[in-house]
């Protein structure tokens, strides 16, 4: 009998020890949250090791699903209305910075797309005048300056969803983007006799980290918000000063912050 109990007792303490992990996530998930319909959550692995955070993606877009969209991003400021720094004087400046995006993509696999974008991006500066006037020793002026840039680029995505509910309504995305961008760029200074003009022409390539949110406000059609967190960029550029070439440069560097400028809402359709 005393055999029997020991027996039965290091029976109990290795099954507490040894979760059943025979079960797969979707069983599991069905269990927690009363899910009678399993193909609307999409089943996980769970691994043993240190970290088990129960991060659950639900089901947000089927497999075999096109999406088409466009996204539109616009950032403008002007002197006129608003009052900027007391020591500068007759400050005239005016800019914006312009992107449209549409893009087409299919989804894979349940919750992974991949598609192409194209885009235009436009950034404009025109400073008039500014003054700017400590004391005497310490003054300066600059006027008659205005920078012109325009890009087209072509891009190739590749986006993860995680649903955040069983309604397929909320979701997160991360997209990892490949662009090959082109175009040009005048910058013009001063006037007359000191009048000097210079053309630039760009090549970029650009690689991308752009998370986002996206909710559904219609059956098919959703509306999302996305913004650059890292990149890479490599970029050459030919320039001519007053119709003379003036001298070419290659430059490449690494962002690993949240780009202000490269803030994108949008309209996404579902087919």
């Amino acid at each position: 009998m005393n055999t029997y109990i020991r027996i039965l007792c290091c029976t109990c303490l290795v099954c507490l020890a040894f979760p059943l992990y025979a079960q797969t996530d979707t069983l599991r998930i069905a269990d927690d949250h009363k899910i009678t319909n399993v193909s609307d959550t999409i089943s996980e692995k769970r691994f043993l090791g240190r970290f088990d955070r129960g991060i659950v993606n639900h089901l947000f877009v089927k497999r075999k699903t096109w999406m088409t969209g466009l996204t539109v991003s616009y950032a403008g400021y002007d002197s006129e209305d608003t009052q900027f720094l007391s020591l500068l004087k007759d400050f005239d400046c005016k800019a914006k910075l312009f992107t449209i995006n549409p893009f087409v993509g299919y989804f894979i696999k349940e919750n992974i797309c991949i598609g192409i974008k194209f885009g235009y991006q436009n950034v404009y500066a025109n400073l008039g005048n500014i003054s700017l006037d400590i004391d005497d020793d310490l003054s300066f002026s600059l006027k008659n300056m205005s920078f012109d840039e325009h890009l087209l680029s072509t891009t190739v995505f590749y986006r993860s969803y995680v649903g955040l509910d069983r309604g397929k309504r909320f979701g997160l995305f991360n997209e990892t983007s490949l662009s090959f961008n082109t175009g040009s760029s005048r910058y013009k200074r001063g006037s007359e006799e000191n009048f000097k003009d210079t053309q630039t022409r760009i090549r970029e390539v650009h690689i991308g980290l752009n998370p986002g949110a996206t909710v559904f406000i219609m059956e098919n059609i959703s509306a999302e918000l996305s913004f650059g967190v890292a990149g890479f960029k490599y970029r050459e550029e030919n320039q001519t000063t007053n119709g003379e070439s003036s001298g070419w440069r290659k430059s490449s560097g690494a962002n690993f912050k949240i780009n202000i400028l490269n803030i994108s809402i949008g309209i996404v359709a579902y087919l």
